[in-house]
């Protein structure tokens, strides 16, 4: 099973209380549902199983729509980074 990188950035690392932590999962799914196991304070951050509006996923430096996505089809490999941000908002 893929080794995964998670970095947790600005607000997200302060309210769970870690910036980074390597999970093996096989998708993104499986990441995000292990995240919330391993860290009972990532609950935190999920509303309804799923992700709170203000986190935006980044695999590989590259921005991941979590909106409508399976995030079952979003493969994971040995190595692969995936960031979670907050979203500006404001204005």
């Amino acid at each position: 099973m893929p080794r995964v990188r998670i970095k947790l950035l600005g607000i997200i690392a302060d309210e769970i209380g870690i910036d980074e932590l390597v999970i093996d999962a096989k998708n993104l799914l499986e990441l995000l549902n292990k995240l919330r196991v391993s860290l009972p304070k990532a609950e935190k951050i999920f509303e309804d199983n799923n992700l709170r509006s203000f986190i935006g996923i980044v695999l590989n430096n590259t921005h991941i729509n979590s909106k409508d996505k399976d995030f079952t089809t979003i493969e994971l490999k040995d190595n692969d980074v995936v960031e979670l941000i907050p979203l500006a908002s404001g204005g």
